[in-house]
C-alpha cells in the first residue's frame, strides 16, 4: 500500500489489528507502531497531565461563571442588567483561551506521540496538525486501542 492517499481520501486514524496505527494527515499515512510497555507510560502520564491541566482551568471557569450568574441574579433583583460589556468580553476571552489551550496541549501530545512511535521520520508541524486531532476524544481512542490490542510477537 503507498503513503500517499488518493486524492478522496479522508484523513483519519486506521488503528491496526496488531496494535500499530496508520495517522493519515494530509494525503499522507504516517505509520505508527505499537508502543512498548514504558513508551506506554510515558504517553499516558503525559495526556493525563494535559488533561488535568484543561479540567483545571475548566473548573476555574466554572466557578468564575457561576458567580458572574450570582452577580446577575443580584443585579437582576435590582432591575439592572444581569451581564456588563465587560463581563461579556472576559466570558468569550475565557472560551476562547480554553478552546485555545486545549487545542495546543492535545496538537503537543499528538507530536510526541508521532516523534516517539513513528516508523519513519517525517515532519509534522503543530499548526498543521487537523482540528479533530485537537480534542480528547482521539487521543483516548488510541490509548484504548493500545491497551485492548494483545501482542502478536509471539504468535507464529
Amino acid at each position: 500500500m503507498s503513503d500517499v492517499a488518493p486524492e478522496n481520501a479522508k484523513e483519519g486514524i486506521d488503528l491496526r489489528p496488531d496494535g500499530g496505527v496508520h495517522l493519515w494527515l494530509d494525503g499522507t499515512k504516517h505509520r505508527l507502531r505499537r508502543p512498548r510497555g514504558r513508551e506506554f507510560r510515558k504517553l499516558r502520564e503525559e495526556l493525563q497531565d494535559h488533561l488535568d491541566v484543561i479540567n483545571e482551568t475548566s473548573d476555574e471557569n466554572l466557578t468564575w461563571s457561576q458567580a458572574l450568574l450570582d452577580r446577575g441574579d443580584e443585579r437582576e433583583a435590582r432591575g439592572e442588567p444581569r451581564i456588563t460589556s465587560e463581563e461579556r468580553a472576559e466570558d468569550r476571552r475565557r472560551g476562547r483561551a480554553m478552546r485555545d489551550m486545549t487545542e495546543n496541549l492535545l496538537r503537543g501530545w499528538w507530536l510526541s506521540v508521532i516523534a516517539t512511535l513513528a516508523v519513519e521520520a517525517r515532519d509534522v508541524d503543530a499548526e498543521d496538525l487537523p482540528p479533530w486531532l485537537t480534542g480528547p476524544a482521539q487521543a483516548m481512542l488510541l490509548l484504548e486501542h493500545w491497551r485492548s490490542v494483545p501482542s502478536l510477537s509471539g504468535a507464529p
